[in-house]
C-alpha cells in the first residue's frame, strides 16, 4: 500500500517548515580567513614591512585582540597584577625627569607575549589542531627557503626579502664573519631559533617514532651549515637532547655521533658556529673559556650577567623602558672588565654603551627587578596550572621555555609561548582522550590511565 503520509496535514507543515529553513552558509567568514594568516605571521615576526623601526612587529598583540574568544578566569589575578606592575613601573618611567625612554616599544614588547600566551591557552582545541597543521607547513616552507638561500636561488629576490624585513638577505651572509641564511628574519640567529621551536613542536605532537631520531640530525646540520650560529645550533642540541631523552632507544642512535665527534675538522665547514665550537674546544683553561664566549657572544653574556646582578641590587628595577640608561648604570656598577671585549670596543670605544640583554628574564630584572621577575614566573605557572600533568612532555616544554627566555632571543619574541601553550593544550587534550569520558562518582575516585601519546 502507497504511502500517503507525507500528504497529511502533518506532513505538508513538515514541507513548508523545511522550506522555510535557510540553507547552510557555506562561506568562509572573515575570522576564518584572518586565523592562518595572523597566525603565520605571528611565526615570523621580523616580517615589519618596513611599518616601525623595531625588529619585531606586533603581530601577536593583533592576533589575541581578535582571538581571545572567552574570558581567562584561571591565573586572573597574577595576570592583572603583573600588568599591574609593568603598566606601573612604565608610568613612573614616564613621569620622572628622564631624557632618553623607550617606554613605549618596551612596555609593548612584554604585552606581545604575555596576551599571546593567554590567547592560545583559552583558544578552542580545534583552533589549536589547526595550528599544529599550518605549523607543519611552515617549518617546511622555512627549510625550503633556507636551502634555496644557501644555494643563491633566491640572490634575485634580495630586494623583496629586504621589503619584508628590513635587515633580511637574499642569500648568505658570508661576508658579514661567515654568517649563514635569514630565512625571514633580521639575523641567522633569530631565523635559526625560529626554526628549532618549529620542530620542537612537530616533534613533540608525532608520539614516539624511532625514524624521527634522523630528522633531529638533520636539524643540527641544517643550522650548523645553512644558519651558521652558534646561539641556535646550541639551543637545537637541547631541543634535540629533550626530546630523545624520552626514549633509551632513540638516545643509543646518538652513540655512533658522539664517538665521531672528536675526530671531525669543524673547521673545514665554516661558520661562526663550527669555528666557535673548534675554538672552544682549543682552550686549555676554563677562563680562557669564558672570555672567548663572552667576547664571541657579543654583548649577550655579559648583559645576562649584570642585569642579573643590578636586579637584586634594585629589587624592583630601574622602570621599564629606561633601559638605554639603567643597562649603562648596570655595566659600570658591575665587576666585569667589558672594556677588553670587542662588542664595546666596537661600538664604545672601550666604554659602556646601551644594551639590551638576551631573552626575558635578564631585561626584566633590569626593569622590574627580582620581586617583578618573581611575579612573572609566579604567573606562568598560575595560567599553566590546568594544562600541566606531571609527565616528560610537560617538564619538557617547561624546560625548553625556561632556557629559552633566560639565554636567547628577544623580549617580544611570540613564538616560544605560543608553542608552549600549543604543546601544553595538545598534551592536555591527549590526557583526557585517555581517560575516556566521565565515569560515575562511585569510579571517578580512581587513577586516570596515562596517555598512550604524549606522556614519557
Amino acid at each position: 500500500m502507497a504511502d500517503f503520509s507525507e500528504w497529511s496535514p502533518a506532513g505538508r507543515r513538515n514541507r513548508i517548515m523545511h522550506r522555510s529553513l535557510p540553507a547552510p552558509d557555506r562561506t568562509p567568514h572573515l575570522m576564518d580567513i584572518l586565523f592562518p594568516v595572523l597566525l603565520t605571521l605571528c611565526f615570523f615576526p621580523s616580517v615589519t614591512f618596513g611599518v616601525i623601526e623595531a625588529e619585531i612587529f606586533p603581530w601577536a598583540f593583533l592576533f589575541a585582540l581578535l582571538f581571545t574568544t572567552r574570558r581567562v578566569v584561571v591565573g586572573a589575578t597574577s595576570t592583572a597584577l603583573l600588568l599591574a606592575f609593568l603598566g606601573g613601573s612604565s608610568i613612573i618611567v614616564a613621569l620622572g625627569d628622564h631624557v632618553d625612554t623607550d617606554i613605549a616599544r618596551s612596555l609593548s614588547a612584554y604585552l606581545n607575549f604575555i596576551l599571546a600566551f593567554l590567547c592560545f591557552l583559552s583558544l578552542p582545541y580545534s583552533r589549536i589542531e589547526q595550528t599544529v597543521r599550518i605549523a607543519k607547513y611552515i617549518l617546511i616552507g622555512m627549510v625550503l627557503l633556507g636551502i634555496a638561500q644557501f644555494m643563491g636561488l633566491t640572490a634575485p629576490l634580495d630586494g623583496v626579502f629586504s621589503a619584508l624585513v628590513p635587515r633580511a638577505s637574499g642569500e648568505l651572509l658570508l661576508e658579514m664573519g661567515g654568517r649563514g641564511a635569514t630565512l625571514l628574519s633580521s639575523e641567522p640567529s633569530r631565523a635559526g631559533v625560529e626554526l628549532a621551536y618549529l620542530y620542537f613542536l612537530y616533534r613533540l605532537t608525532q608520539g614516539y617514532q624511532s625514524r624521527l631520531a634522523f630528522l633531529d640530525l638533520a636539524l643540527l646540520a641544517y643550522l650548523a651549515l645553512v644558519i651558521r650560529a652558534a646561539g641556535p645550533l646550541a639551543f637545537g642540541m637541547l631541543v634535540v637532547m629533550m626530546t630523545t631523552a624520552r626514549s633509551p632507544r632513540q638516545m643509543l642512535l646518538w652513540a655512533p655521533a658522539l664517538l665521531l665527534a672528536p675526530f671531525i675538522d669543524l673547521t673545514q665547514y665554516g661558520g661562526r658556529a663550527l669555528d666557535l665550537i673548534s675554538m672552544v674546544s682549543s682552550r686549555d683553561s676554563l677562563a680562557d673559556t669564558i672570555f672567548l664566549l663572552a667576547n664571541e657572544s657579543g654583548h649577550r653574556l655579559v648583559a645576562i650577567y649584570v642585569f642579573i646582578l643590578h636586579g637584586f641590587h634594585d629589587i624592583f628595577g630601574a622602570g621599564v623602558g629606561l633601559w638605554r640608561t639603567s643597562s649603562v648604570d648596570a655595566l659600570i656598577a658591575s665587576d666585569v672588565n667589558y672594556q677588553s671585549l670587542r662588542y664595546f670596543q666596537i661600538w664604545g670605544g672601550g666604554s659602556a654603551v646601551a644594551i639590551r640583554g638576551p631573552g626575558v628574564v635578564s631585561n626584566m630584572m633590569l626593569d622590574i627587578g627580582i620581586v617583578g621577575t618573581l611575579m612573572f614566573f609566579y604567573w606562568v605557572f598560575s595560567v599553566t596550572k590546568p594544562y600541566r600533568h606531571r609527565d616528560a612532555i610537560t617538564r619538557i616544554v617547561l624546560i625548553v621555555l625556561f632556557v629559552k627566555i633566560a639565554f636567547v632571543g628577544s623580549v617580544g619574541e611570540p613564538l616560544p609561548w605560543i608553542v608552549t601553550a600549543v604543546l601544553l593544550r595538545w598534551n592536555h587534550h591527549q590526557w583526557r582522550m585517555a581517560a575516556g569520558p566521565p565515569q560515575p562518582a562511585s569510579v571517578a575516585a580512581s587513577e586516570p590511565a596515562k596517555p598512550t601519546v604524549g606522556a614519557g
